[in-house]
């Protein structure tokens, strides 16, 4: 069995929609390879605050709301196939609560000599809602349009939720 652990710091430059605040993030990693051919990969980032004017329209540029990642990753390799799922989640917490997720599944084939044979899907979500009255609305519109789609089922939440599948052949020489 091998072990191993990551650590990681970013900073960023200010933007312009950040009134000249630098962002930081610092990550940690853990992996585990078992013998038998199983892996799993365990991440969680903070992300610090971020502005909360730059995420939401309505909101004040003077405040700022702090953001989070977790993420895990389980794979499988038998003979020529390698099989995989993974699920993350960003959340941001203040006035307003967002909660973007998604996970994923892929399945591998080596077809030898650099060729691989590669299907994946995957889905994921975002939801915006009050912390107080825990609804929502069409006053929460998400700046970088991942959550502008009101769901209209009166539950008092917008959502928006995306799925994507992919086939392919990966060739490397």
């Amino acid at each position: 069995m091998r072990l191993g652990v990551g650590v990681g710091w970013q900073q960023r430059a200010p933007h312009e929609f950040a009134a000249g605040e630098e962002k930081e993030a610092l990550g940690i990693s853990l992996d585990a390879d078992f013998d038998n051919g199983f892996q799993i990969v365990l991440n969680w980032v903070d992300m610090g605050d971020s502005p909360e004017g730059f995420r939401y329209s309505f909101a004040d540029f003077n405040n700022t709301v702090p953001e989070e990642f977790i993420g895990i990753g389980v794979g499988y390799a038998m003979d020529n196939w390698t099989f995989a799922a993974n699920f993350g989640r960003i959340t941001e917490e203040g006035p307003v609560h967002a909660a973007q997720e998604g996970y994923g599944f892929a399945v591998n084939y080596d077809l030898g000599g650099g060729s691989e044979l590669q299907l994946g899907y995957s889905k994921s979500n975002c939801k915006l809602y009050d912390a107080n009255t825990q609804t929502g609305g069409a006053v929460f519109a998400h700046a970088d349009e991942r959550c502008l789609y009101d769901d209209g089922a009166g539950s008092g939440t917008e959502s928006n939720d995306d799925s994507a599948c992919s086939l392919g052949v990966a060739m490397s020489f």
